[in-house]
């Protein structure tokens, strides 16, 4: 049996509208996630075994978004209002 995972935080909680930024994710049972979602948009995992670093993707928009962690089997679990996107120049 596989068990879920569950964040403890997300770090840093903002960054650029257009992605690219690193994100650290803490929690439990980080080791197997397959995908990292920003809001709507799945993030690049870049390594991780007790805490998961991801690449954020360009959003959809500015403001604040559900991180959402995918792990198959074992379920996924949702931080809501965990990240914010922010306006950055030319935007």
């Amino acid at each position: 049996m596989v068990n879920a995972p569950w964040v403890t935080s997300v770090s840093p909680a903002a960054g650029q509208f257009v992605g690219g930024g690193s994100v650290t994710i803490t929690g439990l049972n980080l080791a197997t996630v397959q995908t990292v979602d920003f809001g709507s948009n799945a993030g690049t995992i870049t390594g991780g075994v007790s805490d998961t670093t991801v690449t954020v993707p360009r959003a959809d928009s500015v403001g604040t978004v559900p991180v959402t962690v995918i792990q198959s089997p074992g379920g996924n679990t949702d931080m809501p209002s965990a990240y914010t996107c922010l306006a950055g120049p030319g935007i």
